[in-house]
């Protein structure tokens, strides 16, 4: 990049970090910051942008854990007890990683009532997990 588009690049960010600060959008300023280098004039609005920062990854982080216990709770939450064969697909498809063919605890070969089991605590953990109470 040459010159002309570093300064064109300079003059975005500046430009956004004072809309962030007129607006006072502490996300917008703290990264502003960031990509000019310089230290924040505003320290409150910077610090109000970090928290929101590590709020939003926290939330991402959350929800990628929350996911696959939630496609499992609805796929579950219609099946019959007495379905041990679709119970085991729901869980080898919602957990390949660890109940399918090369999983960590491959389930293929299990007796149903040890997979009715399995299944009936997974539930269980999911409703806690995902905020369900029955």
């Amino acid at each position: 990049m040459g010159l002309e588009g570093k300064a064109t690049n300079f003059g975005m960010w500046e430009a956004l970090k004072k809309r962030a600060i007129s607006e006072w959008n502490g996300q917008e300023y703290k990264k502003a910051c960031d990509v000019l280098g310089i230290e924040p004039e505003f320290n409150d609005l910077y610090q109000r942008g970090a928290a929101d920062e590590q709020h939003h990854h926290e939330q991402k982080e959350r929800s990628k854990r929350i996911t696959p216990y939630s496609n499992f709770y609805r796929k579950a939450s219609v099946l019959h007890d007495y379905d041990t064969d679709s119970q085991k697909n729901i869980l080898i498809a919602c957990f390949p990683k660890r109940f399918g063919e090369k999983g960590v605890q491959p389930i293929a070969n299990w007796e149903d009532s040890h997979i009715q089991y399995l299944f009936k605590k997974i539930v269980k953990y999911s409703e806690k997990i995902i905020g369900k109470h029955n």
